[in-house]
């Protein structure tokens, strides 16, 4: 067998993987609907829904580019409960104007939970938040990013589901969760030529002494079976003076690095997928109206790409700092102090220490 078919043979192998995974999923909380309705017949069962709707319209004038985007989509979550199971569905129904692929029916989560009396387990596809970051990411690293909206949304739009098996065992003053991923999923990016991100994220073109290629992203040997399975565990303490989370991850980085490879009228984009280790501890300490976070992750052997265009790896470190501060009126205030630190970062295109400030003024008007 030559090279080509048994690469195509291994392609077919892992794609097969996945379809019969994702089709275990569905069967999976298919029984667990027949198992409860049949098992617990005599539990009451509760049922909950949901949602909002939006309308969002948004102009970019920038450097980068020149945009325009309309979105109007309905959120919905439904719930269907009992004392020992519960069932739950997140679906985006909408129109996005550069990600044509999103429009439609869009489920977001769909998992069946048992619910024990100090402990649970979530089967199914879920968006896990860790941290205590707002709109940057130091440990939240299990859920990949939608990087193909540039409207201001909620954090359940800007993250995509993962197909996860998560058990949690809960005590009155912490709780350990571990978490398994057979398949990786990894950040969307903005794919349609007009979007202003497209720039950004996912150039089409570049300029190199005077001439211009095409830039092609190819998928490449993406991770796609079980022995790329990914794993989880974070314990969690809370008291009365603070709460404290210390994680773990082993997986694989959510961002692809990409590399050139220079042809005669366009730019190859070789995709390359590295696994990672992640340690991470975060904290938020209550004071009076305001509430303290911080949080800091250590990854050992983060991917790169150095100025000779080869991955390499690097040791990296991400530090938060924040407050929240609730003042009167419904006003809130929100500021946080961000570095990013790599390790022997000269041979790499950026700096070995990078810093951001955000700031936030919030109010609630109509959700009193």
């Amino acid at each position: 067998m030559n090279r080509s078919a048994h690469h195509k043979l291994n392609a077919g192998r892992k794609y097969a993987l996945a379809g019969v995974y994702n089709l275990g999923v569905r069967v999976l909380i298919l029984l667990s609907v027949v198992l409860c309705q049949s098992g617990v017949s005599n539990a009451a069962w509760h049922s909950d829904w949901r949602g909002h709707a939006q309308l969002l319209h948004g102009v970019s004038e920038d450097a980068l580019s020149t945009g325009r985007a309309d979105n109007v989509h309905l959120y919905v979550e439904t719930a269907l409960s009992n004392e020992s199971s519960r069932l739950f569905a997140a679906v985006d129904i909408g129109h996005y104007r550069y990600t044509p692929e999103q429009s439609g029916i869009e489920v977001k989560e769909a998992y069946w939970s048992w619910l024990g009396e100090n402990a649970d387990l979530s089967i199914g596809r879920q968006i896990i938040p860790w941290g205590k970051a707002d709109g940057l990411t130091v440990t939240d690293r299990i859920s990949p990013k939608d990087l193909r909206q540039w409207l201001g949304m909620e954090y359940q739009d800007t993250r995509l589901g993962v197909d996860a098996v998560k058990f949690r065992y809960l005590r009155d003053q912490s709780t350990v969760e571990l978490i398994w991923l057979p398949l990786p999923r990894f950040d969307a990016l903005p794919s349609h030529p007009d979007n202003p991100l497209s720039e950004l994220y996912r150039p089409l073109r570049r300029r190199i002494d005077r001439a211009t290629y095409t830039l092609r992203y190819p998928t490449g040997d993406k991770p796609n079976s079980i022995k790329d399975s990914e794993w989880a565990i974070r314990q969690s303490f809370y008291g009365s003076v603070m709460d404290v989370s210390l994680s773990a991850f082993r997986g694989w980085d959510r961002q692809v690095l990409r590399y050139p490879q220079r042809n005669s009228n366009e730019i190859i984009m070789q995709p390359h997928y590295h696994r990672i280790t992640q340690f991470g501890v975060d904290v938020a300490i209550p004071e009076g109206e305001r509430v303290w976070r911080g949080e800091v992750a250590y990854l050992p052997d983060r991917g790169f790409i150095d100025r000779h265009d080869t991955a390499t790896e690097r040791e990296q470190w991400l530090a938060l700092a924040g407050v929240d501060w609730q003042l009167s009126g419904s006003w809130m205030i929100t500021a946080q102090y961000f570095v990013n630190s790599v390790a022997n970062a000269e041979a790499l295109a950026r700096d070995g220490t990078e810093s951001a400030l955000t700031l936030s003024l919030d109010k609630k008007l109509l959700r009193e």
